[in-house]
């Protein structure tokens, strides 16, 4: 048997980079890129507790009629609204020619390999069997390549179906300001409706700060992943300010040519200028609006500004952003490789603190009690803090020495616990993770 490409997944961060990302990594000669498409959404009804299989009508139509991968936009219209109808019917899919310049879409299939892969969808009786259809669909044409670099701006959302499905597949998270991103998103949002976008759902109740809410559970879902070691996290920043430095670690990490004659070609061909036709930062109503970095500061008020830093301000600091737009080096709840799994226990020779269970149950959509202890050496003072990505740190706690049973643990957040000799928090004894357990079966009924 032929052997594929092996998949890249851009997981997110929405209106953050990720179209700029994936054409970057399909530039490379080893690698060719699909259009956007989530599989996992398309397959899959997702709830706090796992995931279930979307009816065969759904999928389908997730699939066809309502992804971005299969419609085509000639300029005025979509193309391809009518798949579904046309492969039920048995009509002759009519491929379109392709290279690998492009990103791949549904028409560049063959017609034996679009008429298998509805039959797939339609008759999966597992999700993965579903989403193994498509991978294999979009990936057969090349054998010649590494990679086969897939993208879905907010799949971070279903990444346990992911990463259960594909576990040792590369995964990327590219995020942004969120303050700038919410402002690209309702532009886009906006487009997407003029455009009647075949996948676009009306979100009245998105506003600007819902979005900046939106974004904060993103980022905190990507911690959580990238603390276990399953998800590498980059800036849209960083790669805008030194593409080089930014995109030849990951290429590196991936085993493919990274030499700079190889990065100097890919910055080249996926530059702003060249994809958008004009210059970085001036705006155009498209899906590259502008390109441009804290673009908040001068759209939003200083009231406005500073409710923005008060909704979500921990994220923004946990990933190096600042109040004022300044940026500095993410911290290492999102860089640090493969942390340890979590235990009960974590000590110095100042004291210690612990947590049962560790890790917690899985998400059942109930509240699970964790029993936290502590102790310090010779009457230090002690103070117990607790912290998210998405809500900062909060001291819970105090005393040389206790013990308090928490009930407000829930959801896939990862919680640190820190023993500290000082209420500022300043001066840490010993810190323990705690995390939630991985689950069973994500489809068990």
């Amino acid at each position: 048997m032929t052997e594929l490409p092996q998949p890249i997944f851009i997981v997110g961060q929405y209106k953050c980079g990720t179209s700029w990302l994936q054409r970057s990594l399909a530039a490379h000669p080893d690698m060719v890129g699909v259009s956007e498409f989530d599989v996992v959404k398309a397959t899959c009804a997702l709830s706090p507790s796992g995931a279930r299989l979307r009816t065969p009508d759904q999928r389908l139509a997730e699939y066809f009629d309502r992804s971005g991968w299969c419609a085509r936009w000639d300029g005025e219209k979509w193309l391809l609204r009518d798949t579904v109808a046309r492969l039920r019917s048995g009509n002759a899919h009519v491929q379109v020619a392709g290279d690998d310049s492009e990103l791949q879409k549904f028409d560049n299939l063959t017609p034996e390999a679009a008429d298998r892969l509805y039959r797939r969808v339609r008759d999966a009786s597992h999700a993965f069997e579903a989403m193994d259809a498509w991978l294999e669909a979009v990936s057969e044409p090349w054998p010649d390549k590494r990679y086969i670099v897939l993208k879905a701006a907010d799949q971070v959302a279903g990444f346990r179906v992911l990463q259960a499905w594909r576990p040792d597949a590369p995964k990327l998270f590219i995020t942004r300001d969120g303050r700038d991103a919410s402002i690209s998103e309702e532009h886009y949002r906006s487009l997407m409706s003029e455009r009647d976008a075949p996948w676009y759902r009306h979100r009245p109740d998105r506003d600007y700060e819902r979005r900046l809410h939106v974004w904060a559970a993103r980022v905190a879902l990507a911690a959580e992943h990238a603390g276990r070691g399953d998800l590498t996290v980059l800036r849209y920043e960083d790669l805008s300010a030194d593409f080089a430095g930014s995109i030849e670690p990951i290429l590196r990490r991936l085993g493919v040519a990274a030499d700079p004659d190889t990065v100097a070609t890919i910055q080249q061909r996926t530059s702003f200028s060249r994809m958008a036709k004009r210059e970085r930062g001036e705006e155009a109503r498209s899906t590259m609006r502008k390109g441009a970095t804290g673009e908040f500061l001068d759209v939003l008020s200083e009231d406005e500004r500073q409710h923005a830093w008060d909704t979500v301000g921990s994220a923004l600091a946990a990933l190096g952003y600042g109040r004022d737009g300044s940026i500095e080096p993410i911290t290492d709840a999102f860089t640090a490789p493969g942390a340890a799994p979590a235990s009960e226990r974590s000590e110095s020779d100042r004291g210690w603190i612990q947590a049962r269970p560790n890790p917690r149950p899985a998400e059942d959509g109930r509240r699970h009690r964790v029993r936290i202890r502590w102790s310090t050496v010779g009457g230090i003072p002690g103070f117990v803090g607790v912290r998210t990505v998405r809500d900062g740190e909060r001291i819970i706690a105090r005393g040389p020495k206790g013990s308090r049973k928490v009930g407000w643990i829930r959801s896939e957040r990862s919680f640190v616990l820190t023993l500290y000799a000082d209420e500022e928090g300043q001066d840490p004894i010993a810190s323990i993770v705690l995390r939630r357990d991985d689950p069973g079966d994500l489809f068990a009924t």
